[in-house]
């Protein structure tokens, strides 16, 4: 597996949980943080390993409410803007591979379309860890791919030859390891970005609309 190198024996086993909650980094969101806030406390779960937190947006309190309060937070970031997201998530990453975490998990609103998003739990580390929808839509998609091609396409011939790299096996294997789980997470930061524009757009549609519905009625009583 490819997590297995990075972890070598000189290193203790571990004990500690990430958790990354990811929230709003402005208000006026409508059900953006109700939403996430039920599916997070459902999933979070003081357990005998020690958890630290690691926290994105403002509103992150409104989200996990007094069940991580008793959590230890090693980074804060109040906002996550297109310019910061990529910086955001490299530190994140490499403060993961400098680490010796038994799980990283990560919450956070996953845009679907411009009118609907849906809270998700993403398991950064270990990569075989996968949450239960994610691992229902991996296999659904893996069936339906597996059955349309099964007869179209041959299978692959064996592979005989041996590669010679300048880097070593299991240095090439964390190289790549380190690259996808950056460009991972910010991709789901960039989703929960749209995800919040997409809430806010829809909350304030709401808000017109119920002040012409107030107007209305104000001129029918005026008149």
């Amino acid at each position: 597996q490819v997590h297995e190198p990075l972890r070598t024996t000189s290193k203790p086993i571990p004990q500690q949980e990430l958790l990354i909650l990811v929230s709003s980094s402005k208000g006026l969101c409508g059900g953006f943080h109700e939403s996430l806030k039920k599916f997070f406390r459902q999933r979070f779960k003081q357990t005998q390993n020690q958890q630290v937190l690691i926290k994105i947006g403002q509103k992150t309190h409104l989200v996990g409410g007094p069940s991580i309060t008793t959590t230890k937070t090693i980074f804060h970031y109040e906002a996550i803007t297109t310019h910061n997201v990529q910086s955001v998530a490299d530190e994140i990453m490499r403060h993961i591979y400098e680490q010796n975490y038994k799980t990283v998990r990560l919450f956070s609103n996953r845009f679907v379309n411009f009118f609907s998003y849906k809270p998700t739990e993403t398991i950064l580390y270990p990569l075989s860890g996968l949450s239960e929808l994610d691992a229902k839509e991996h296999s659904l998609r893996h069936i339906i791919s597996h059955n349309q091609k099964a007869e179209a396409t041959p299978p692959p011939p064996p592979i005989s030859e041996e590669f010679e790299t300048e880097q070593s096996f299991d240095g090439m294997q964390n190289s790549v390891f380190e690259q996808y789980g950056i460009c991972l997470l910010t991709g789901l930061l960039v989703e929960s970005l749209m995800a919040e524009q997409s809430a806010r757009f829809v909350s304030m549609d709401a808000a017109t609309k119920n002040a012409s519905t107030v107007l209305d009625r104000l001129k029918l009583q005026c008149n």
